[in-house]
């Protein structure tokens, strides 16, 4: 039986995958299934439940590729750490961000205002800049031809 075999030897996950094949041969619900992974060169069942991991905002697409969306009902969209098969690997997660609309509308505003209030204090700069010009060439008797 499958039990028996997971003493195998193996130096990667997909050495033990015909043992975890007979072990979920029956499997109908996916909290009955069992993974088999290779752990320090031994093949070893886990009793881990495997689940689909992500976010509110996320969505999965019911068609067989293993493929996900983005929904719009401002749910987090962040998805489970990344785990490595070996000690070397890396370990690390996955983001991505969603604003909402608001957000956007409000960002866009900020950005308006602040080119406005840029464009009004250049205004006044200069205006300020030609009147003391105009008053320093006063004083020393300058004008312009």
């Amino acid at each position: 039986s499958a039990e028996e075999r997971t003493e195998s030897t193996c130096s990667s996950d997909s050495d033990c995958n015909q043992i975890m094949q007979d072990l979920n041969e029956n499997v109908t619900d996916n909290s009955q299934w069992r993974e088999v992974i290779c752990a320090r060169g031994v093949c070893v069942v886990t009793e881990s439940y495997f689940h689909q991991a992500f976010g509110t905002g996320i969505q999965a697409e019911d068609n067989g590729l293993n493929t996900f969306s983005t929904n719009n009902n401002g749910g987090a969209a962040f998805t489970e750490s990344v785990w490595g098969s070996n000690v070397d690997s890396v370990i690390g997660y996955c983001l991505q961000a969603v604003d909402s609309y608001d957000y956007g509308v409000s960002i866009v505003i900020a950005g308006v205002f602040v080119w406005v209030g840029s464009a009004l204090v250049l205004f006044a700069a200069s205006f300020f800049l030609r009147g003391k010009i105009a008053d320093d060439n006063e004083q020393i008797g300058y004008s312009p031809a």
